[in-house]
């Protein structure tokens, strides 16, 4: 359907299909593309960034809650039981209740608070600790404590300094990483340094230092606990003696000239023996400590039970039911937090949503109007698609194929700024278009006042279109349609094609030409706007 040459026909409405906005769309795959795969990024960077504060906040708290429960039980040991007291927290709502009893009940009540204190600070320790998990009645630790041995011209050598030197070593996340990553066992720095501080008596094995005072924390803390996932004891041993004996170099570079040597299996029993008794011991104590608790609950009248009971509801902890069966796992109390990733489902999801959302936009936008009139579209026109510069203005962008159903065109051609070869491209794309609306010749109307470079191209692209598609192409070389002689010329004319030269005026020019066109016959076909 052509361009009819009468301005009341110009204005009359074309109504927009679904189906034109369809085609529109599956013309535009790169912008809808481009435009999921932006959505798509968006939302699983949305989503890791949720992660990641989530992720974060969850290692805060963990540490947190590990500094809270090491700072009362770090040194717990070190005294022993009777010398520790854990920290009691009390709000001033549990004081102000307390406040509410007589000072002697009160001083109950409170002394019992604190013993709850203490044993849930123990309770703690003791399912947490790698001292405590490890179980030496099934050999879950190894013969692989180690001793500084000076040569034996000097066998009273004191060894705490390589005892110094390991717990400063396994103080340090950097340290402990590399005897992870090496020997394949899980222990937290922060547990070194307890297993350091962890002492008991037990009977001097070695002769040689039985004048030194740190040999019970040594063969404790130099102990590495077998992994659940390690069976092989002999391996696990090899593999160890094979690191320090890497490592060996840097010690003797601390320590002086000194050798690194395994206890003996007589020293490794003691040491085992001894664990599972101070194991015993602790259960035992935290045990003495639910009894005294419960006891004291008894003797406790309405008030003082209804105060005790206030505060200690808030803990959410009961009084000696804290089950401490024994884990052997090695890893002691440690929580895995695993660090989020990208994640590809939100990828995906935000990449279909990406092109359902432009669809449904574009469809929406477009079919809303439902109506424009073909004059409307003639000025929305402004390029050639087919030569990639292609600029489509407003609302109507990606009509292209509704355009050239309509046989509406405006061919705006600029050669100072055109690629090689372009007057070609646009020759070509005119022949096409001939052919599609299957037409034997096509009449140019050029204004006499077009400039000589924009003449000459306009010529070539004539010539090329006669040589390639075998057209007829006619020229109007007077363009005044106030001129009887144009008019004539316009009447004669089959397929005209209006040219002008200059820029953006002689575009509006063109749509003032076809209006003053009114009452002829014959179908404005297309125009063409060189500009040079």
């Amino acid at each position: 359907m052509y361009i009819p040459n009468n301005r009341k026909k110009l204005q009359e409405e074309y109504t927009v299909s679904m189906k034109d906005a369809v085609w529109s769309i599956l013309e535009q795959w790169k912008a809808v593309l481009i435009f999921a795969v932006i959505l798509g990024v968006l939302a699983a960077g949305a989503k890791a960034y949720k992660d990641m504060r989530s992720y974060h906040a969850a290692v805060k708290s963990a540490e947190q809650t590990q500094q809270s429960s090491s700072g009362d039980t770090a040194n717990l040991f070190a005294n022993g039981l009777d010398g520790f007291q854990a920290k009691l927290n009390l709000s001033a709502a549990d004081k102000r209740a307390l406040g509410t009893l007589a000072k002697e009940e009160r001083q109950d009540v409170y002394n019992l608070l604190q013993q709850k204190a203490n044993y849930d600070a123990f309770s703690e320790y003791y399912l947490k600790s790698p001292l405590m998990q490890v179980n030496p009645s099934k050999e879950k630790i190894l013969k692989l404590s180690y001793l500084v041995q000076i040569p034996s011209d000097s066998r009273n050598y004191s060894i705490s300094t390589l005892l110094a030197l390991y717990r400063d070593a396994l103080s340090t996340d950097d340290s402990a990483k590399i005897l992870n990553q090496t020997l394949g066992i899980s222990l937290e720095p922060r547990y070194a340094n307890q297993l350091y501080q962890t002492g008991t008596s037990l009977e001097n094995p070695d002769q040689s230092t039985a004048g030194d005072s740190t040999l019970k924390e040594a063969l404790l803390y130099l102990n590495i606990i077998l992994p659940e996932k390690e069976t092989d004891t002999d391996k696990l041993e090899e593999k160890v003696t094979q690191y320090l004996k890497k490592t060996s170099a840097g010690i003797q570079k601390k320590t002086g000239a000194h050798t690194i040597r395994l206890l003996t299996a007589e020293q490794q029993t003691i040491v085992n023996q001894n664990l599972e008794k101070m194991q015993a011991g602790v259960y035992n104590d935290i045990s003495a400590l639910a009894t005294a608790i419960k006891s004291g609950k008894a003797a406790l009248n309405t008030s003082q039970s209804a105060v005790y009971e206030s505060v200690t509801s808030k803990s959410g902890s009961s009084d000696g039911q804290t089950d401490l069966t024994v884990q052997s796992s090695g890893a002691g109390g440690k929580t895995e937090i695993s660090r989020p990733s990208f994640s590809k489902k939100y990828a995906a999801a935000g990449f279909v949503l990406g092109i359902l959302i432009y669809c449904v936009i574009f469809c929406v936008l477009l079919v809303s109007r439902k109506k424009v009139t073909r004059l409307d579209l003639l000025e929305e026109v402004l390029g050639i698609p087919a030569l990639g510069e292609t600029r489509a203005a407003g609302k109507y962008h990606g009509l292209r194929r509704l355009f050239h159903s309509k046989g509406i065109y405006r061919i705006r051609y600029r050669s100072v700024l055109a690629e090689r070869g372009a007057t070609r491209k646009i020759a070509a794309y005119i022949a096409s278009l001939a052919q599609f609306h299957q037409m034997e010749q096509i009449t140019f109307a050029l204004p006499s006042r077009m400039n000589p470079g924009s003449r000459e191209e306009l010529e070539k692209i004539c010539c090329q279109i006669s040589e390639s598609a075998g057209i007829e192409v006619r020229r109007l070389n007077l363009y005044d349609t106030a001129s009887e002689k144009y008019q004539d010329a316009v009447r004669s004319s089959e397929n005209l094609v209006l040219a002008v030269s200059g820029g953006t005026a002689s575009c509006g020019e063109l749509d003032r030409y076809i209006a003053e066109l009114d009452g002829y016959d014959r179908t404005i076909w297309g125009a063409v706007c060189i500009d040079c």
